[in-house]
């Protein structure tokens, strides 16, 4: 199926990484030093990482390739903005549960703080 998707121009790319932050869709990679596309299909030709190369590396191509594969572009979308995403409940949200949580093993410490003792929870995943 001929397509309009990105091409890297090898030699002008320094691997900077920008493109790979502008792709939601996981379809650039760094290999060898250098950007590459390494998902054509997940690439959706809209070309966001273009205005941001610093290098003028990439650029628009007319190729033969596989048909754009809407669910796993929208799958990897969902990855990256899971990845750096915290957990919903910090151990601390837990600490009032004491032993009613199975998941987890809170316990008591004792701690001075400029002559005042304070109690604060402790609290560890438990691992089978």
């Amino acid at each position: 199926m001929i397509r309009k998707i990105i091409n890297i121009d090898q030699e002008k790319c320094e691997g900077c990484g920008t493109c790979i932050t502008e792709c939601n869709k996981g379809a650039i990679q760094i290999v060898e030093g250098k950007a590459t596309l390494i998902n054509a299909n997940v690439c959706d030709s809209l070309g966001s990482c273009i205005p941001k190369c610093p290098m003028y590396a990439i650029s628009f191509a007319e190729c033969d390739v596989v048909e754009f594969d809407k669910d796993k572009a929208i799958n990897e979308m969902l990855r990256k903005m899971l990845v750096d995403t915290p957990p919903a409940f910090p151990p601390s949200a837990f600490s009032g549960m004491g032993s009613h949580c199975p998941c987890m093993d809170f316990s008591k410490s004792r701690k001075s703080s400029g002559g005042i003792e304070e109690e604060e929870f402790v609290a560890d995943a438990v691992t089978a």
